[in-house]
């Protein structure tokens, strides 16, 4: 037998089992993870290491007692020279973290005395952590004993709290082989606690290619992450969950002003393909109608755009948004994109799908449905102006035509999902 998923809950009894008599499995889902009787036990050898050499492993939900916790540690430790895929937490979680900074102040501290002072994963190609409601301490004691080789090459962390000493941790003695970082709605404890920022361990990841950064923060410098590595970005997400205007937003400060160095323009982000930001503010008529649009990022190497929704429900469903209101701002921004890239590099822009996250009218009084709409751009060699200069053609069109075009175009499926992402997707 080469794989094992369970839908729900594996006891001790199942998984002594597994050890015992599956030692052929290479990959194993554990569903929830919860003891069988008090006295339920694993005997030491059956965890030993190499008696179980798993390549990938999964697990919802830990119980929070000490045996579940150390069990689950020396499955860790007994595969970790093989395994090369790791998930903890459960997918359904909300997508909003459970645990706040008040629910913090009054969690008492106590750290588990695991059984190892350290574990190496040095096949470990990729991690997933989606840290719902369970096993604080586990995760105190987890990312200091946890430590991984140069195959590391994708990080995913979701509703996490402090997650940038476990990153550190990660990334210690593989920097340079990470291609990847995911971090989604993930708060800090307290400023103390932030002393190694992500901004000052990305310039040793000098093969970063998709970065995701969707913080429940509102500080200066937040996102300076994204601004080192702009040379080899081709994926970024940026989208600061306190749901304010980009263009006033401390976190994303500069990157729609073409005045900083930071600025989403084609010589400070020249490999960047696929880019998903809050869209500026508004209105649904008057002059700042479409100007605001034209402040978009202006990058001849773009492919996808996704304009994330901001305001908050109440205020989109007095500013309902329609295809008739969207589709003349789209296409200003796309006959500026093409019009700049013809006459400053005679050549088109390779922007072809905009995706922008709005409310539209459902047909009831007061009440919206949050979808996205997908815009695809055409260009035609026979549709030339007078100037040289191509005018594009902008088509509003259904899910499974974006997915086609986007396939074309050698570009993922990420930025066209509805919602917010799925916790444990890797942005490929």
């Amino acid at each position: 037998m080469q794989a094992h998923r369970f839908g729900h809950q594996t006891t001790y009894k199942t998984l002594k089992i597994i050890c015992e008599d599956q030692q052929n499995l290479r990959s194993l889902d554990l569903g929830e993870f919860k003891p069988g009787g008090h006295r339920s036990t694993i005997p030491n050898q059956t965890l030993a290491p190499g008696s179980l050499t798993l390549q990938s492993l999964e697990i919802c939900e830990i119980d929070e007692r000490v045996t579940c916790l150390t069990t689950f540690i020396k499955i860790l430790n007994q595969n970790s020279p093989t395994l090369r895929r790791l998930r903890i937490g459960d997918p359904s979680h909300p997508r909003a973290p459970r645990l706040t900074a008040s629910s913090w102040a009054r969690r008492p501290r106590s750290k588990t005395k695991l059984p190892f002072t350290s574990i190496h994963f040095p096949a470990l190609e990729q991690i997933s952590i989606i840290h719902d409601h369970f096993a604080e301490r586990f995760w105190d004691a987890f990312q200091e004993i946890v430590y991984c080789g140069k195959s590391l090459a994708r990080i995913r962390i979701s509703c996490f709290t402090d997650p940038y000493v476990l990153i550190q941790r990660l990334a210690a003695k593989g920097a340079d082989a990470i291609k990847s970082i995911q971090v989604n709605n993930c708060r800090r404890r307290n400023h103390s606690a932030f002393q190694s920022p992500l901004h000052n361990q990305l310039p040793q990841m000098k093969s970063l290619e998709t970065l995701q950064l969707q913080m429940c923060t509102h500080d200066e410098g937040e996102f300076q992450a994204a601004y080192i590595s702009r040379t080899t970005l081709k994926r970024l997400w940026l989208q600061c969950s306190a749901n304010c205007d980009p263009k006033t937003c401390r976190s994303m400060s500069g990157l729609l002003d073409y005045a900083t160095n930071v600025s989403l323009s084609s010589d400070k982000w020249p490999v960047l393909e696929e880019l998903a930001i809050a869209a500026p503010q508004w209105k649904n008529s008057g002059p700042t109608s479409v100007e605001s649009w034209l402040e978009l990022p202006m990058l001849r190497s773009l492919k996808i755009l996704r304009l994330l929704q901001w305001q908050t429900s109440i205020q989109q469903q007095k500013n309902i948004q329609t295809v008739e209101k969207i589709q003349p701002r789209v296409e200003a921004y796309a006959n500026l994109l093409y019009c700049w890239s013809s006459i400053a590099y005679e050549k088109l822009p390779n922007l072809r799908i905009i995706v922008v996250d709005t409310d539209i009218g459902s047909g009831c009084p007061g009440t919206a449905i949050q979808a996205p709409l997908y815009f695809v751009i055409y260009h035609f060699d026979d549709h030339i102006q007078e100037d040289g200069t191509c005018s594009p053609l902008v088509f509003n069109e259904n899910y499974e035509t974006a997915m086609r075009v986007c396939k074309e175009i050698n570009c993922s499926t990420y930025l066209l999902q509805f919602g917010p992402p799925i916790p444990e997707r890797f942005w490929d």
